[in-house]
């Protein structure tokens, strides 16, 4: 039991130093602005994979 408890404590310490590591592939941007020229604010583009994802992950109600 002890051996077990020592385990789950460095496996613990290990998990927390790799949470804190940084993340090793770059960041996607999830929407783009699109600038027309025209008066009013600009158009905001959605990233249709990562809206793809997001609705197979949680459907349409959760989408907000």
């Amino acid at each position: 039991m002890i051996s077990s408890i020592d385990q789950m404590v460095a496996a613990l310490e290990n998990a927390a130093v790799l949470s804190t590591d940084p993340v090793d592939e770059p960041f996607f941007d999830a929407t783009s602005v699109i600038r027309t020229g025209r008066p009013g604010h600009p158009h905001i583009n959605i990233n249709s994979e990562l809206l793809a994802v997001a609705f197979e992950l949680h459907g349409p109600t959760h989408l907000a």
